[in-house]
Order: C-alpha cells, then sequence, then structure tokens
C-alpha cells in the first residue's frame, strides 16, 4: 500500500474517532505527536511486543507524555497531553 494512502487512510479514521463522544480529539493528538514527538521515536517503540512495553496502561501512557513534555520544555497543556494520549491509544495501544 502506498504511504500516502495509508496516510490518508489512518486520518480518516481518526477523525471519524474524533466526531464520537470522545471528549478529545486523536487527530490534533496526532498533529502535536508528529510535530514534537516523532523525530526520536519511530512507531516501532509503540508497537514493540507487548510484554516488553514499558507502558501497561492509559495512565502510565499520560506519566510518560508528561515526563517528556517535560524534558524538551513543551508548554502542554492538560488536554494537549490528554489529545497525544487518545492518538496513542488509537493508534497503537488500545486500552
Amino acid at each position: 500500500m502506498k504511504p500516502i494512502v495509508v496516510c490518508v487512510a489512518i486520518a480518516g479514521a481518526l477523525l471519524a474517532l474524533s466526531a464520537s463522544a470522545q471528549p478529545t480529539s486523536p487527530l490534533r493528538g496526532m498533529e502535536l505527536y508528529e510535530n514534537h514527538c516523532s523525530g526520536c521515536h519511530a512507531s516501532r517503540v509503540h508497537i514493540r511486543d507487548p510484554e516488553k512495553r514499558k507502558a501497561r496502561s492509559l495512565a502510565q501512557i499520560e506519566s510518560w507524555i508528561w515526563h517528556w513534555a517535560k524534558e524538551l520544555k513543551l508548554p502542554w497543556t492538560e488536554e494537549e497531553v490528554k489529545e497525544v494520549l487518545a492518538y496513542l491509544n488509537t493508534r497503537y495501544y488500545r486500552y
């Protein structure tokens, strides 16, 4: 499958999810993640063997997001962290 088709499919799925009753936007989370995190994180860090994952719950994923946002001096709000969390959970973790 061509990369553009994959990107369009992901964006469509995330847009559909953001239109549901979720209070946060995975689409906005994807934008934040791609702009601030993906330079150091390849997708393989999230899709590795579930037994080897460091984050085993939504709370742990959120903790890692806060850790790195502070480490990188990102002035993220609670809502932005929740949006990145929604994106990561929708795209990779599904907790």
